[in-house]
C-alpha cells in the first residue's frame, strides 16, 4: 500500500503504508520521515554524551551537517 504524506522538500512523498490492518485500529500517519542530518544534534547530545563544543567541531570540519 501506497501512501502520499505532505514534506517539508517534496509537496508529496510517496512512502509505502503499513502491511498491518487492525479492524478496529486504524494506523495513523503523523510525521513524515525526517531530513538527512534532521536529528544529529539531538543524537549527539542525549544518546551519545557528545558536548556541545565537540559538536560544533564536527560541523565546522564538516564531518557531520
Amino acid at each position: 500500500m501506497l501512501i502520499q504524506m505532505g514534506h517539508l522538500e517534496v509537496e508529496d512523498l510517496g512512502l509505502v503504508g503499513s502491511p498491518v490492518k487492525f479492524s478496529e485500529t486504524p494506523v495513523g500517519y503523523k510525521l513524515p520521515p525526517p531530513r538527512p542530518g534532521e536529528h544529529t544534534r539531538e543524537v549527539l547530545e542525549r544518546l551519545l554524551g557528545y558536548s556541545a563544543d565537540i559538536i560544533q567541531e564536527l560541523f565546522n570540519n564538516q564531518v557531520i551537517s
